[in-house]
């Protein structure tokens, strides 16, 4: 100081703080006489100083306070320290400014993740968590996801802000569509820490759909009160026959069915193919078999006694599959639909 010093000054303290990260100290600045700041400075970049909370030039009366931020960044782990200047009404007055920079440290709940082996089309999930193990708060600088078939769900974004024992939990999930081995990584940084967990998996191919025939439905046959005039006598199909039962893929362009069926008046025939789905979510916890029709329809006129047809299904990819055919009556008197299962195979 020179004279007698006519302003006091008082330095701000700083927490602990993670390199790469900023904590904000006030100074404050109390004259003695009325007094004009000057200018306050900094012997070290790692304590910035901001605006006064007075405008330039301004003149601040004795007792009255001003308060000028000082933004700490430690740029190395360790103790640091500034000599902060101020100079106001031909008065110069100076403190001392000191804080203390923490390395960031990220850290996985596993280093390895191993979802073992699983059939293809069959996910698995598993959770993993990223934790600030320092002594001071860290920011997520970058993430590096998985690629397929792994995929990551949860809150781990670059910018995100870690106090000191907080986690950020995610779920990562293996969803194999091809047989085979796999390995992937998921990796987060933070201020110079690195956490990264090698994630590995096996895919098997997928279990073969077995094969199971619908029987026909058992007709009872119904005596009729009067009988019919010719022309409207019922229709019974019977004796549905389909060759072959399992189509190879190769040679698509002769992938036909050929349907033999018996008729016992003349009758509308419709016959339908429907791909056998099996599914996973049914009631009491079980899986469940359907019949979804496909765009293959064919619809002919049946003629009494033995009738023959040949049906294209080259537009049918690998599969189980059925045929449902229906015979109605002219008038609607009578209607019956029979089944026959099929497979095309790779």
């Amino acid at each position: 100081d020179i004279g007698t010093p006519q302003i006091t000054v008082t330095g701000p303290s700083f927490p602990l703080t993670t390199v790469g990260l900023s904590s904000v100290g006030n100074l404050t600045l109390t004259p003695h006489r009325d007094a004009k700041i000057a200018s306050v400075s900094s012997s070290d970049p790692q304590f910035k100083v901001g605006h006064p909370s007075v405008g330039p030039n301004s003149t601040v009366s004795a007792g009255q306070s001003v308060t000028v931020p000082i933004t700490y960044t430690p740029v190395l782990p360790g103790h640091s320290g500034a000599i902060l200047t101020v100079k106001a009404s031909q008065q110069t007055a100076t403190t001392e400014v000191s804080g203390d920079g923490a390395a960031a440290v990220l850290t996985a709940s596993a280093s390895q993740l191993h979802f073992g082996s699983a059939p293809v089309g069959t996910p698995l999930s598993k959770p993993v968590s990223f934790t600030n193990t320092g002594p001071a708060a860290l920011k997520i600088d970058s993430v590096h996801l998985p690629t397929a078939p792994f995929s990551v769900s949860g809150a781990l974004t670059a910018g995100a802000i870690l106090q000191p024992g907080q986690s950020l939990a995610v779920n990562v999930t293996f969803d194999p569509l091809t047989a085979g081995s796999f390995a992937e990584s998921l990796k987060a940084t933070a201020e110079g820490s690195e956490a990264n967990v090698e994630l590995l998996a096996d895919a098997t191919p997928a279990a073969p759909i077995a094969l199971v025939e619908t029987p026909p439905p058992t007709l009872v046959p119904i005596p009729p009160l009067a009988t019919p005039p010719v022309g409207l006598q019922p229709a019974r199909l019977s004796g549905l026959r389909v060759s072959p039962r399992t189509i190879a893929r190769i040679g698509r362009s002769r992938r036909r069915v050929l349907i033999a069926y018996d008729l016992t008046a003349g009758a509308t025939v419709k016959i339908t193919v429907e791909r056998r789905v099996v599914g996973r979510h049914c009631a009491h916890h079980r899986s469940c078999v359907r019949f979804v029709p496909t765009k293959i329809v064919l619809t002919i006129a049946g003629k009494p006694g033995a009738n023959h047809s040949s049906l294209s299904v080259a537009s049918l990819r690998p599969g189980s599959y059925r045929l449902s055919v229906t015979a109605t009556a002219p008038t609607g008197l009578s209607q019956t639909t029979s089944h026959m299962s099929f497979k095309i195979t790779l």
